[in-house]
């Protein structure tokens, strides 16, 4: 039987792109996918955290006159900039709350509706014999893991995700979809990063032994939704790809030919842990433009 996690906030942000200043309610979202999950007879339950605004007790109040199957958790109180490790632990929690003859599971977000023509992509991976994990997108760069999507036989989903928690805060790169990759090649003892070595070495210095180990990885472990299958989702009541488009990413596990040049990876990993700082400490985000204002004057 296949299991589906709807996991996230009822509420909405984000971090990225496509971000809700107000925040995206999520109820219908919700409801539209549960009711697409019960054409394929697909358990389900939805994973989200404790309500700390009226607007969400309202949304748990309706969702659970419904019927609607919900747990809801503890936010974890950790120094999580990103959230990698509460998403991750809301996973862990739906994946509790699924019946034991769920053997096949699907990790999907609150604030995106999925077409029957997912569904049927989910159906046909269950029916193939295989021990990998489907994700939602690669990059032509190595360790790049889209997360917006999870799915896989349950115990290569439970391994990956109690594997992820058990880092803890322990981030091997300060890019969350990177570091997820890092991990799970650690997970599944593929290869072994140690943590006091800087990622940024393998990253900067080591093109070629990345990339190569990266494609022998993605080919033996990793299976990617098709960029059609993709582009039907609504994210926030937005078509993904009018929000990133699939051109940007890499949707199959053929290998990367390429290294990206020097300056490139320097720049990108600079990128990345300005990114992870400024949403670790929000207030340096105000440095600059002080600075620049002061300069200017």
């Amino acid at each position: 039987m296949i299991g589906v996690v709807i996991q996230g906030p009822l509420v909405t942000f984000g971090q990225g792109p496509n971000n809700s200043e107000k925040g995206f309610n999520s109820l219908q979202t919700i409801i539209e996918n549960i009711e697409n999950i019960g054409k394929f007879k697909f358990q389900y339950v939805v994973s989200t955290w404790d309500s700390n605004t009226e607007h969400e007790k309202k949304i748990v109040d309706r969702l659970t006159n419904l019927g609607i199957r919900i747990i809801i958790s503890n936010i974890p109180r950790v120094d999580d900039p990103d959230h990698r490790y509460k998403h991750h632990y809301g996973i862990y929690k739906g994946i509790e709350a699924l019946d034991k003859d769920v053997s096949f599971i699907v990790k999907v977000r609150t604030d995106q509706l999925y077409t029957n023509e997912y569904w049927k992509f989910i159906a046909s991976l269950e029916e193939d014999d295989n021990y990998k994990l489907c994700i939602s997108e690669l990059y032509n760069d190595p360790f790049f893991v889209g997360d917006f999507i999870y799915a896989g036989k349950r115990e290569v989903f439970e391994k990956f995700i109690m594997g992820f928690l058990g880092y803890g805060l322990k981030n091997l790169h300060p890019c969350l979809a990177m570091d997820i990759g890092i991990k799970y090649c650690n997970i599944v003892k593929f290869k072994e990063f140690p943590i006091i070595v800087p990622s940024f070495l393998y990253f900067i210095f080591m093109p070629n032994y990345t990339r190569n180990l990266w494609n022998s990885f993605i080919s033996k472990h990793i299976v990617v939704i098709p960029a059609n299958i993709r582009d039907s989702i609504l994210w926030r009541g937005v078509p993904i790809g009018d929000i990133v488009s699939s051109d940007f990413f890499k949707f199959n596990t053929l290998p990367i030919s390429k290294n990206i040049k020097f300056t490139d990876r320097l720049v990108n990993y600079i990128r990345h842990v300005k990114i992870f700082l400024f949403k670790k400490y929000p207030r340096v985000v105000k440095y600059p433009r002080i600075i620049k204002r002061f300069l200017t004057k």
